[in-house]
């Protein structure tokens, strides 16, 4: 294995002809030699539906998902994932993959099939001097934040601490430090997958060029990743972040003035905007509480002066009702982001749009009303990409490639399936409203979409990028092995 990964974890070759002996013969043997095979040699947990602990890990993040596996199993290397996959191969049985395990369309659980689940496999090790970091599969947002945040460093993951490299940054992954260094794929500089019938490639711009192009985007499809090296950048101990509340009146002109101020930001800046119902509380302004507010979010990890010099024309513009922007660190930003997601019953879809049209702020203000109307406890978010990408090296990423263009993101969250056709219902208007205007676009963004479409998925890749990730996933997936996902069938 090149590269920086420890060696400890890299599968050698004696590693890789045990964890096929059992593969080789599968038909001669049964289910339980099967499993006493992968028992053998597992460095890992092994969760049965017998065990005390396997409901905790069968459980989905949104629990609209009720599904049990017959084995969750736990790897702690690269080589006990490559005998997860064989095993489940061996075993005719359905692999779900899962990383931070949030995916709000539930593909990380399977019924009657086989969780591989990364968690176990968390591992950050920061190289200072190059300003990267190597992370294992099952990292997640905050166990990068905090190893890299000890060397005055910061990385794309999301905007929260629950977000996993595997999943989040290897289909997209906006955050943050994405004004400076881009999105999660554009950092990505190189990689190590299991494939799927358990060979373990190393993707790099010199090394399975093609895979690693097309891993970067739908990396899903192609494989379990294992560890990845991300490029990183200076983040001061301190930044100005926090969030500027404004009220329903406000919030069409602070649409249009943010609009124009990420175009011209600097890299240090970065900002979206959401809007939600404010709790009826004394702790938030009286024309807020109970009300649809507009949130800005704002992350600056510039000079002081200078972010408060950016933050001048919204501030004196249009004076919010509440303003959180604080010197803080962005570690703790973080983690006061992950209170706003918990498990439940939850719905996400994602379109960009090219432009923030009139036509485009009237369905959000409209939506959000809904939202207040309905009581739901409901995001529309919205993410400015202003001067768009230009990554160092190219990937399938369909997102992000427009200059001006917004990406908008209905988020609803709930308890009683009672509720489910309020909820999903209120996010599908907001789509087909969108649909209406000049700048919709139809690009999805798997990341974030609860319904699987591979008609959607085709025209988001575009012709040209879709058929080579076909012929992709017929050289290394040709049995579509790796399936839940937003899937590319290779027929």
């Amino acid at each position: 294995m090149k590269g920086n990964i420890v060696t400890a974890d890299v599968a050698t070759s004696a590693d890789l002809e045990h964890t096929s002996a059992g593969a080789g013969n599968a038909a001669a043997q049964t289910p339980a030699d099967l499993l006493a095979d992968l028992r053998y040699g597992f460095n890992g947990e092994i969760v049965t539906p017998a065990d005390p602990e396997y409901d905790g890990y069968r459980r989905h993040f949104n629990r609209r998902f009720d599904k049990h596996p017959a084995l969750v199993l736990r790897p702690a290397n690269t080589v006990d994932v490559v005998a997860a996959v064989r095993y489940a191969r061996a075993a005719d049985l359905e692999i779900a993959v899962s990383c931070g395990g949030t995916h709000p369309a539930g593909f990380s659980r399977t019924d009657g099939g086989v969780v591989v689940d990364l968690s176990l496999m968390r591992a950050v090790k920061v190289e200072p001097m190059e300003q990267t970091a190597w992370l294992q599969g099952g990292a997640l947002g905050g166990d990068l934040y905090a190893e890299a945040g000890r060397h005055g460093l910061g990385g794309v993951m999301g905007w929260m601490r629950t977000t996993g490299v595997g999943g989040v940054n290897v289909h997209g992954g906006w955050g943050p430090l994405s004004p400076k260094l881009g999105w999660g794929v554009d950092t990505i500089l190189e990689m190590e997958i299991v494939t799927a019938d358990g060979e373990v490639l190393r993707l790099a711009p010199n090394e399975n060029s093609e895979l690693f192009w097309g891993a970067r985007g739908a990396g899903g499809n192609f494989g379990i990743v294992t560890w990845v090296k991300q490029k990183l950048c200076r983040v001061p101990e301190k930044a100005l972040i926090g969030t500027l509340m404004y009220t329903p009146e406000q919030g069409p002109d602070v649409l249009r003035l943010v609009d124009e101020l990420v175009m011209t930001a600097s890299e240090d800046m970065s900002m979206f905007v959401y809007s939600s119902v404010v709790p009826d509380e004394p702790a938030y302004p009286e024309a807020l509480r109970g009300r649809h507010g507009f949130m800005v979010v704002v992350v600056h990890i510039g000079d002081r002066d200078q972010a408060v010099e950016e933050l001048r024309p919204l501030r004196e513009a249009y004076p919010p009702a509440l303003d959180g922007v604080v010197e803080r660190s962005l570690y703790d930003f973080t983690c006061e982001m992950d209170s706003f997601i918990v498990p439940c019953r939850q719905w996400y879809d994602f379109v960009e749009v090219e432009a923030l049209t009139d036509d485009v702020i009237e369905a959000v203000t409209t939506s959000a009303q809904r939202m207040e109307e309905l009581e739901l406890t409901a995001e529309l978010t919205l993410v400015a990409v202003g001067r768009g990408r230009d990554p160092e090296h190219p990937s399938a990423l369909a997102v992000g490639n427009r200059p001006g263009a917004w990406l908008m993101m209905p988020d609803t969250f709930w308890e009683d399936e009672a509720d489910d056709e309020k909820n999903i219902g209120w996010a599908d208007e907001f789509m087909t409203t969108l649909s209406t205007c000049e700048s919709h676009s139809d690009i999805g963004y798997g990341n974030v979409q609860s319904r699987p479409d591979v008609d959607r998925e085709r025209r988001s890749f575009g012709e040209e990028t879709w058929q080579r990730l076909v012929a992709l996933k017929r050289q290394y997936d040709p049995e579509n092995l790796f399936h839940l996902n937003h899937n590319i069938p290779p027929a």
